[in-house]
């Protein structure tokens, strides 16, 4: 089902799970429970289908991949950079 401008219900909670970022769940939870209020009044069941495309096991190889399609090379071993103390956060 697509709503106006073609955009699916994964697309429209994408939006919303992005807007966390930059305005914080304190702003963003109620406009997520009026999204699943529209979404159970539309007669689209919830939760949404998962849209996982990794595992915890290739989880960081498909990230470096990732930015090295759009970075370039120089991002290949860039997880592996940094203090010693702080490259754990990287993996």
């Amino acid at each position: 089902m697509n709503f106006v401008f073609d955009v699916t219900p994964v697309e429209i909670k994408e939006i919303v799970y992005q807007a966390v970022a930059y305005l914080g769940i304190g702003r963003v939870f109620p406009f997520l429970k009026i999204t699943n209020a529209v979404f159970e009044e539309k007669g689209i069941s919830l939760p949404l289908p998962p849209q996982s495309t990794t595992t915890t096991q290739n989880r960081r190889e498909a990230g470096t991949q990732a930015q090295v399609d759009i970075f370039g090379e120089g991002m290949r071993d860039f997880w592996k950079s940094g203090s010693e103390e702080s490259r754990h956060i990287n993996l």
